[in-house]
């Protein structure tokens, strides 16, 4: 009678494990590691009331540079922005562009190259203030176009308005926004800097002091295996394993 066959060493292969059983085991590992919410990362609420920049009569853009902290996917983010904005504002006509774009040497890559993400929202949706309205955070999510970021990572959130008036994705009359953002107390991991569509970015400055544009960002962390799902995954391909061996084992 052949004897039983010893079970491979650590260095030879796994024992076969049946299709439909290692699906289950994929499955359940998949659930294991996408499970998560994104979390808040990066962030700059200013405290000094009042410092508003709007960017409606001229074609300008803004930008603020920030540093992640968090390895993971980077989902959306917020802005303290409104759309027309004044004591009458004007209609609310026209898109504006948020994107997220790279960095080289400090500075944003310019509002008229691919970024790496970008939403186009109708100015209609925005928040309308006249001077009075409390300053909200306007939520943009990434959904489909979230990508992978690195801790340490240096990127850029950017604005541009895009109103009936305007050419080439240029500011039209009286349609611009306006962005919320603080001469300090500043945020250390970036600069805030505006522009022309087309043009190069130049720091941004509020009655010539420096300006930054208050944001929040949001990551799906990494995912790291629980030591509890470890354990779930260990005991669910054990008893797999064991009855594949046994099965080998039998006399022929």
């Amino acid at each position: 009678m052949e004897s039983c066959r010893p079970w491979p060493p650590f260095r030879g292969a796994l024992m076969p494990i049946p299709s439909a059983q290692y699906s289950l085991i994929l499955i359940v590992c998949f659930t294991t590691f996408a499970r998560g919410q994104a979390v808040l990362d990066q962030s700059l609420a200013g405290t000094t009331p009042g410092n508003i920049i709007e960017y409606g009569g001229a074609p300008g853009t803004a930008a603020q540079t920030f540093t992640d902290g968090i390895t993971g996917l980077f989902r959306g983010f917020d802005l303290r922005l409104n759309g027309p904005y004044g004591v009458t504002p004007g209609p609310a006509e026209g898109n504006i562009v948020v994107a997220v774009r790279n960095v080289a040497n400090g500075v944003p890559t310019r509002e008229d190259s691919l970024p790496i993400a970008s939403l186009t929202v109708p100015v209609s949706d925005l928040p309308v203030n006249i001077l009075t309205t409390p300053w909200v955070w306007t939520h943009f999510s990434l959904g489909a176009n979230a990508f992978p970021v690195t801790s340490g990572e240096v990127l850029a959130l950017s604005i541009c308005n895009q109103s009936p008036q305007g050419v080439n994705g240029q500011s039209g009359t009286g349609n611009g926004f306006g962005i919320m953002g603080t001469t300090g107390p500043l945020y250390t991991g970036g600069n805030g800097f505006e522009g022309f569509y087309g043009g190069d970015w130049t720091p941004a400055t509020f009655f010539n002091s420096p300006y930054q544009f208050d944001f929040q960002t949001y990551v799906l962390p990494q995912a790291v295996p629980e030591p509890s799902s470890m354990v779930s995954i260990f005991l669910l391909i054990t008893p797999l394993l064991i009855s594949r061996r046994r099965r080998n084992a039998s006399p022929t």
